[in-house]
């Protein structure tokens, strides 16, 4: 089988918005959210929230997630309280889309001093028209040795773990303990801006914080279809 071709120089279209909001129960937002905000020089946005539904996520939060479509989003836990995480977690469907996650991933995880894990998903299973397993697994190979390398070339002291799991990325990311930070990307162009599947997966079922980055909108060559988060 031929390789996956991979994707030309993209045309990016970057966010302008480049706040933290977070979304909380709790009276203020996590003291190591204030310092990391002083440390990339960005304003910080508190919303709070206060009714409870099922699995420990308020009552709307969907919504409330994709109404700040655009923004850097900091969803916080109850559960978790307001230590730190202790590993930051970078969710990665594809680049250079999620090439946004990949460096707010980075620079907390350099700002906290804690290990950073690059996750990518592979299915199982394909559809009948989708890309081979062989092909989907040597994208996902170049996909985090790519995204290893970047972080490599701009923090050669931090400690990084690629991670390659045989499953759907919306199951993937509610493994992410509660002590560990989950950063995603969302697209916010569309005229009804939402978390993707993994998002919803993640906002409904991961029990620890989730940092929500836009994605950049690009064009890339044609080529094979590659699964997309």
């Amino acid at each position: 089988m031929a390789p996956l071709s991979r994707p030309g120089p993209p045309v990016l279209e970057r966010p302008t918005r480049e706040d933290l909001v977070v979304l909380t129960q709790a009276v203020a937002p996590p003291h190591w959210t204030e310092t990391w905000c002083k440390h990339t020089d960005r304003p910080l946005v508190t919303r709070h929230l206060t009714t409870q539904s099922p699995h420990g996520a308020p009552t709307g939060l969907l919504r409330a997630v994709a109404d700040l479509a655009g923004h850097h989003i900091l969803l916080t836990r109850a559960a978790g309280g307001h230590a730190a995480p202790n590993r930051v977690v970078a969710a990665l469907g594809d680049l250079p889309r999620d090439a946004g996650v990949l460096a707010e991933a980075e620079a907390c995880a350099e700002h906290l001093n804690v290990p950073l894990v690059l996750i990518h998903g592979v299915p199982l299973a394909f559809a009948e028209r989708s890309v081979g397993l062989e092909q989907a697994l040597d994208h996902g190979g170049w996909l985090l040795d790519t995204a290893e390398q970047q972080v490599m070339a701009g923090a050669p002291r931090l400690e990084v773990t690629p991670r390659l799991v045989r499953t759907r990325a919306h199951e993937l990311v509610t493994d992410v303990p509660d002590n560990e930070l989950l950063v995603l990307g969302m697209s916010h162009h569309s005229t009804r801006p939402a978390p993707h599947l993994a998002g919803m997966s993640a906002i409904n079922f991961a029990p620890g914080p989730i940092l929500f980055v836009p994605t950049y909108r690009f064009t890339e060559p044609d080529g094979p279809a590659v699964p997309r988060w």
